[in-house]
């Protein structure tokens, strides 16, 4: 009867141990998927920053000619930020503010083969920022983009989400942009 109870206790603890070790190993695939998805992430909002970079400062600078700007003079107010009434689509944002109020899906493919598509929410805010990067009401050389990366469709754990400030001064955009 002993040697019955001993062999039903070996196997309880084996079936402890199994389970606990296949319990790791599950989270530790999750935690690997999730970092996958967290990399494609960062790429996306690395897209999403070049396309920002690659605009003028702002509407008041893409007239062309003007040189670098060094005041405030006729900047866009802060309330008008976004596309204008011309600019429908992308391709027609000429401006960094025009990514204000941006809501717009992507993806990446992740996987050993980058065979599987993940989607990615992604949105910008645009706000002028002081030099010590503290937000200002009124205009000043600098901006900031906040761009927001969301991971869309997460089964069983919270989505990846990411948050990247993207900086540009009047002189950067003068740049980069001509």
């Amino acid at each position: 009867m002993s040697q019955v109870l001993y062999c039903l206790a070996a196997v309880i603890v084996f079936a402890f141990f199994a389970l606990t070790t296949q319990s790791s190993e599950s989270e530790a695939a999750s935690t690997l998927v999730e970092r996958e998805i967290e990399t494609a992430a960062h790429g996306v909002a690395q897209r999403w920053s070049a396309q920002v970079k690659a605009r003028a400062f702002d509407e008041a600078d893409t007239a062309g000619g003007l040189g670098l700007r060094t005041t405030t003079a006729g900047l866009t107010a802060s309330p008008a930020f976004g596309p204008d009434d011309t600019e429908a689509g992308l391709d027609q944002f000429d401006d960094v503010d025009d990514f204000d109020g941006l809501a717009i899906q992507d993806t990446a493919l992740v996987g050993a083969a980058r065979d599987r598509p993940v989607a990615f929410d992604v949105t910008a805010a645009v706000t002028y920022r002081t030099d010590a990067l503290g937000v200002s009401t009124s205009a000043t050389l600098t901006k900031e983009v906040a761009l927001t990366v969301t991971e869309v469709g997460a089964v069983d754990r919270p989505p990846v989400r990411i948050e990247v400030p993207v900086h540009v001064t009047a002189a950067s955009q003068h740049l980069r942009t001509r």
